[in-house]
């Protein structure tokens, strides 16, 4: 995490994925079941006032995709750290419940959920 928080001071990128359950999760609604989401990418982006973006491959054509990159979530210093991580990661399950709706095929999560 110290080198990760390090990175982000130095102005690097950090890709994070956050469709996973990490050691601080937050269970997230998403297409009418529960997700558990990792709260370390917007922890960290909270922690060091870095830009906090979430993007995902599409499908174009056989084996050409295009990496779509979302307009950032603003970080909230006036909130707690945990809190603005949970907000986050809501935004997060949103913005990906529109992805999935829009562009099911591309979504690998159909092999890990139970609906």
């Amino acid at each position: 995490v110290q080198r990760l928080r390090e990175r982000l001071r130095s102005g690097n990128l950090v890709s994070i994925f956050g469709e996973h359950e990490g050691r601080q999760s937050y269970e997230a609604h998403l297409l009418g079941t529960t997700i558990k989401l990792a709260l370390g990418a917007p922890s960290l982006a909270w922690l060091e006032n870095a830009a906090l973006f979430t993007a995902a491959p599409i499908r174009v054509g056989p084996f050409r995709y295009r990496i779509v990159i979302d307009e950032a979530i603003p970080i909230d210093l006036a909130k707690p750290r945990r809190e603005f991580a949970v907000q986050a990661a809501q935004e997060y399950a949103r913005r990906l419940e529109a992805r999935v709706l829009q562009h099911p095929a591309d979504w690998q999560g159909w092999l890990y959920r139970e609906f």
